[in-house]
């Protein structure tokens, strides 16, 4: 509980647990209102490619002899291996690559702005402590938050 305790105590993102009842914060650390951008599965990933025949872009570039320069034949062999994989394409590398296929006209910003708000979701303020390695319940109680309000 002292997760939860040290979030009560210094609510690090002033959202007011002082003036809340136990019932009040248990709904403020449970609802999902918390930007996340998550790894999509190799199943997400190839339904947005079919759409709008982003695959064929990307085979098209990645084939010997297309028209793209070597440098942009080989990202689109690598980002196809990436989605086969099921990347991560909000992180560093991964977006690098996707924004300079986008750079090259093999990909548009619509396709890369499609690809972010398919990975964009919601968590709750307890599924985000956790992710950041809180141990807290599962979900928060009224019981757990009196407890830790101690």
């Amino acid at each position: 509980m002292s997760d939860l305790k040290n979030e009560f105590d210094n609510d690090p993102l002033a959202r007011g647990y002082v003036g809340m009842t136990d019932e009040q914060a248990v709904v403020s650390l449970n609802t999902k209102n918390r930007p996340v951008t998550e790894a999509l599965s190799v199943e997400d990933l190839i339904m947005w490619g079919s759409k709008q025949a982003r695959l064929t872009k990307l085979a098209d570039a990645a084939a010997s002899g297309s028209a793209v320069s070597p440098g942009e034949r080989a990202e689109a062999i690598a980002f196809l291996q990436l989605m086969a994989l099921g990347a991560n394409f909000s992180e560093t590398r991964p977006a690098a690559l996707l924004t300079a296929l986008v750079a090259s006209g093999v990909l548009t910003a619509g396709d890369q702005g499609q690809l972010a708000t398919l990975a964009s979701k919601l968590q709750s303020r307890a599924q985000e402590l956790r992710r950041a390695g809180a141990r807290i319940p599962t979900p928060v109680r009224t019981g757990d938050v009196t407890v830790a309000r101690i």
